[in-house]
């Protein structure tokens, strides 16, 4: 036969109320060593929560005050003045069973209690459970913790008292040590010599030396190299094309792709040195030193452009590219790769520009520099100088084309201030002379 659920709901109910604390009375009283003992009065109650959820960093907790308080605080004022010097205001945890001699006691100068505010209570518990002391504040007070003048005490308030309750905290545990080794007669053995700090941090100092010596190396070339831009000649083909190879695949080398590395410079780059009147060339050249003869320069990068694309469109047909297409239209060996089919394709046929082309600009440009002077500003540099020879000529803007797949290139042109323009082919950008003057040369 099972309980009915009424009988075990109360016995859960009689259950929960033996766990359940009780609740705490807290007493007080105001005592002069030289008066008579004043009895203990309740100052209030406080409930207890199960005793788990008691933090060693403190749970809040509430005081209800007594019914007689007020009563009690005008008796304490007739029993002790608080004028009186020696004058004691005592808090005590009530512990059932056991003499007020030995309850846990807080004490503070009762002649600061008629000056005070607020109160503050902290109860401690030991890991039993039981309230072992007690801790009683009141502010505010003198910072010297002495009396205020007599004309300011009048009376004993009741509080607004704030109530704190703390379990214990667990002690550090022991720190255990393995003991040092003995030797084979017992005695311990001594430790090892400490290293010195150039034993214990060579390699690092090793490692910075190197770092130190790499740094000052290329310091040391830099300062001594000359960078500067000059204007692009027939002499410069061999460079040309060298860079025009390196760039030719959206902006990687392009030498794994070719059977013929000669044909993206001499379809992109050679015609700008090589066909007149129509043209323009400007390249970045790297040296030494600034008083260094000409070979020993490298051109590490260029602009070229035409200032009539029209015109260079017939120029190069009637002198540029019949003599690619003699070399290149029976070509056998060896065998061009698709890359090189790719270019031939241009010379049999070479793409005219648009009318929308033409129309946002006669002039157009291309521009190369080798990775490793690349984000260093010399494409601006480059640009620069064409955008100035460009409006020298008379003109007000230029066009480019670009591989799409090159994203490094697409986001070069965009900082730069290069746009599409309406009807523009995929992959063809413009910029007028007036934005890229007032995006760099007049601010």
């Amino acid at each position: 036969m099972y309980p009915s659920p009424f009988i075990t709901l109360l016995l859960i109910s009689l259950a929960n109320a033996q766990n359940e604390p009780e609740p705490i009375r807290v007493q007080h009283r105001v005592v002069h060593p030289n008066l008579p003992i004043t009895p203990w009065s309740e100052l209030g109650t406080v409930a207890l929560p199960p005793l788990h959820s008691i933090s060693p960093l403190g749970s809040p907790a509430v005081l209800i005050l007594s019914d007689t308080l007020l009563d009690d605080l005008v008796q304490f004022k007739v029993s002790v003045d608080p004028t009186i010097e020696g004058a004691m205001y005592q808090v005590a945890l009530d512990r059932p069973g056991v003499t007020d001699g030995v309850w846990p006691t807080s004490v503070v100068k009762a002649c600061h209690l008629p000056g005070s505010t607020s109160a503050h209570l902290t109860i401690h518990f030991s890991s039993s459970g039981l309230p072992f002391a007690v801790d009683h504040f009141v502010s505010p007070v003198p910072h010297d913790g002495s009396c205020p003048p007599p004309d300011t005490l009048k009376s004993y308030p009741a509080h607004n008292t704030t109530i704190t309750l703390r379990s214990p905290r667990q002690p550090p545990q022991p720190e255990l040590r393995t003991p040092p080794p003995l030797t084979a007669e017992g005695e311990p053995m001594a430790p090892a010599p400490e290293k010195s700090f150039l034993q214990k941090y060579w390699i690092y100092m090793v490692a910075i030396l190197g770092v130190l010596y790499s740094v000052l190396v290329y310091t040391i070339v830099v300062l001594c190299m000359s960078i500067f831009i000059r204007p692009a000649t027939k002499e410069d083909e061999a460079a040309l094309s060298q860079i025009c190879l390196e760039t030719s695949e959206a902006g990687k080398s392009g030498r794994d792709v070719h059977n013929h590395p000669a044909l993206p410079g001499e379809v992109y780059a050679l015609p700008y040195v090589n066909v007149p009147d129509c043209v323009w060339g400007f390249v970045l050249v790297e040296k030494p030193l600034e008083t260094s003869p000409p070979s020993d320069e490298s051109v590490v990068g260029y602009t070229l452009g035409a200032i009539d694309s029209r015109a260079f469109e017939a120029a190069t047909a009637r002198t540029w590219w019949p003599p690619l297409r003699a070399k290149y239209g029976s070509l056998t060996a060896p065998l061009p790769t698709p890359t090189d089919q790719k270019y031939i394709k241009s010379i049999m046929n070479f793409p005219l520009a648009s009318e929308t082309q033409i129309a946002f600009s006669p002039a157009h440009l291309h521009i190369d520099i080798l990775e490793s002077h690349q984000r260093k500003g010399w494409g601006k540099k480059l640009i620069g100088v064409a955008m100035r020879h460009l409006k020298e000529k008379g003109l007000k803007a230029v066009w480019l084309g670009m591989d799409p797949r090159n994203k490094a290139a697409a986001s070069f042109y965009g900082r730069l201030g290069f746009h599409t323009f309406d009807g523009a082919p995929e992959g063809v950008l413009g910029i007028t002379v007036e934005e890229w003057e007032n995006k760099w040369e007049n601010r």
